[in-house]
């Protein structure tokens, strides 16, 4: 019974904690910035700390268009979406973590303390971990020797809609 691809998904970036927030300057280049996640919703969309006004949400404000990459150990994820930035003071309180006091001193009610959101639209993942890599490695190797190409092992790649969960408007 193979894994179903959302669920591998969602598990995949609920065990990331920073990933690099790429967005469009002005100059229309793209810029990345490393991100501590601060929350993960269901949906996949991802919560950041940010600092307003910042160079990252001047370029939100000129494109909302993201995404946001994710690398470790062999797995390696992609989040595509729409940003947005709020200070709403409810949800900064609900998501706080006392850490973040390093870059807002000012606690929960910094002013400078605002929350950059990306609503998810796509994505997608290679996991090339544990016995998943260790699959590929075998095919890999074998590939090399017969003077071919390796099969991607099923359920090691994946894309994913993310609009479509029925929990997006």
């Amino acid at each position: 019974m193979s894994e179903d691809p959302r669920e591998r998904f969602q598990q995949i970036l609920g065990s990331f904690t920073e990933g690099m927030l790429v967005t469009r300057e002005e100059s229309d280049s793209l810029r990345g910035r490393p991100m501590r996640v601060a929350h993960v919703d269901s949906d996949a969309d991802l919560w950041f700390t940010t600092k307003i006004p910042s160079g990252k949400t001047a370029d939100i404000r000129q494109h909302e268009q993201v995404a946001v990459v994710f690398q470790d150990n062999g797995r390696y994820l992609t989040v595509s979406g729409s940003a947005s930035i709020t200070d709403d003071r409810e949800k900064i309180r609900s998501l706080w973590q006392e850490s973040w006091k390093v870059w807002f001193p000012g606690g929960q009610d910094d002013p400078e303390l605002g929350l950059l959101h990306v609503e998810a639209s796509h994505g997608e993942y290679w996991d090339n971990s544990g016995a998943r890599g260790l699959a590929y490695a075998i095919r890999a190797g074998h590939a090399y020797w017969v003077g071919d190409t390796p099969d991607i092992p099923e359920g090691m790649n994946a894309k994913v809609d993310l609009e479509t969960s029925g929990s997006k408007s």
